[in-house]
């Protein structure tokens, strides 16, 4: 019966042996899947990170292209609101001068404290022409 206690010990010790090596092929390997998956997510990141670049300078690009078709610049606004504030200045000057030489035929005429009338001022004809009325 010794060989009997003998095998019973060693089939335990046995038996213990292959639960612990179970217990540490099991982490083994879910260390190692860990381990793929972080890698395939650091993969897919790099991959979304390398797209989100891409798209970016695509963008950025696309975005040039359509400024340069629409001719607009900060500098070409500033330059077309300067030029826009000039024909302005322009259109007051014009309209002030056209009121002068529009009441420039009219000469104000005071007699003595009275009220002040307008009357036309008399233009030059050429000899033999005639003002109809």
């Amino acid at each position: 019966m010794d060989w009997l206690k003998t095998n019973k010990v060693t089939a335990i010790v046995g038996a213990g042996l292959a639960v612990i090596a179970l217990q540490g092929y099991g982490f083994v390997s879910m260390r190692s899947a860990l381990e793929n998956r972080m890698d395939l997510l650091e993969r897919s990141m790099e991959a979304g990170r390398a797209q989100d670049g891409t798209k970016v300078t695509q963008l950025a690009s696309d975005l040039d292209v359509v400024t340069k078709k629409m001719g607009v610049t900060m500098q070409e606004l500033q330059q077309a609101r300067g030029v826009a504030e000039r024909l302005k200045q322009d259109h007051a000057r014009t309209a002030q001068r056209l009121r002068n030489e529009l009441s420039a035929p009219f000469r104000v005429k005071s007699r003595g404290s009275g009220p002040i009338s307008m009357q036309p001022a008399r233009t030059l004809r050429p000899a033999g022409k005639t003002l109809r009325t």
